[in-house]
């Protein structure tokens, strides 16, 4: 390139273009390093956000985790609220039961490998403890009108669960039974499942300590992997999870899993009684 054009200029002319230029040079570079600035202060502040909502998704996990546990814990204690309690009572646990339950199951991905094992263990606690309710429900009916209004609102209400207990059909209407027929109903039904009335609270309680200590260990795990993902997006990894590397780590840590540490029903007194 020719630049004899530059030394015909006079000194001024020469300078001003020089000083220009150096100004234009210095421009460009700052509006580069601000929009690099800007660049890296976006990103960071897009990982800050990532990273902070999935701290505070792993506290509410285990929080909420650790209440539905405590409120599902069947024992001695808690049998009032099944069955002799207070109707009120009854109905506000079961509301903050539920309530704890959606909460868990909506903040979990259906998607996911572990969010489903977690969904499908606390949808299990909550049929296993409203089956304790029903069972200790219907032992407490001792009077004929207790046991005739009981059948019957369950017919009235369609509910499908005591229909399929009592042998009736989904499609039962109150208006097909005499009360001596409700009664029959009942008593038949108490007399056939006499035996499995007596074992099927021990049942359930058992069933609800195993699930208790599924749940435990798929949080655990869950919250461990999230950790790790937190330490990686901190520092801009967002490679997407390579599922069948992921499946292989989960089998890898339930394996490896100490039940032992956190099986709360682990030791009982008949261990003392030695």
């Amino acid at each position: 390139m020719n630049f004899s054009w530059f030394s015909e200029l006079s000194q001024t002319e020469a300078a001003l273009i020089t000083v220009m230029s150096a100004g234009l040079i210095s421009l460009v570079t700052s509006l580069v390093v601000a929009i690099i600035g800007l660049i890296r202060q976006r990103k960071n502040l897009f990982i800050n956000t990532v990273t902070s909502n999935r701290i505070q998704w792993i506290e509410t996990l285990k929080e909420l985790t650790a209440e539905y546990i405590q409120l599902t814990g069947i024992s001695s204690g808690t049998f009032e609220v099944y069955g002799a309690g207070d109707e009120e009572q009854r109905t506000q646990f079961f509301e903050r039961l539920r309530i704890i339950r959606n909460r868990l199951c909506l903040l979990l991905n259906y998607k996911g490998i572990l969010d489903g094992e977690i969904i499908v263990a606390v949808n299990h606690v909550y049929n296993a403890v409203e089956s304790m309710y029903e069972i200790m429900e219907v032992s407490n009916c001792k009077e004929d009108k207790d046991k005739i209004s009981y059948i019957g609102l369950k017919v009235e209400l369609g509910d499908i669960r005591a229909l399929k207990a009592f042998g009736l059909s989904e499609t039962a209407k109150l208006n097909d039974f005499a009360k001596d027929e409700l009664l029959v109903l009942f008593n038949d039904f108490i007399k056939k499942n006499s035996d499995k009335f007596l074992r099927a609270p021990s049942n359930i309680m058992k069933d609800i300590e195993s699930k208790h200590n599924e749940l435990i260990m798929l949080v655990h795990i869950y919250s461990k992997l999230e950790w790790s993902r937190v330490k990686k997006e901190s520092k801009g990894n967002f490679r997407k999870v390579n599922v069948k590397k992921l499946n292989s780590i989960i089998r890898l840590m339930k394996d490896e899993y100490r039940f032992n540490l956190f099986n709360y029903k682990d030791v009982g007194m008949s261990d003392y009684l030695v």
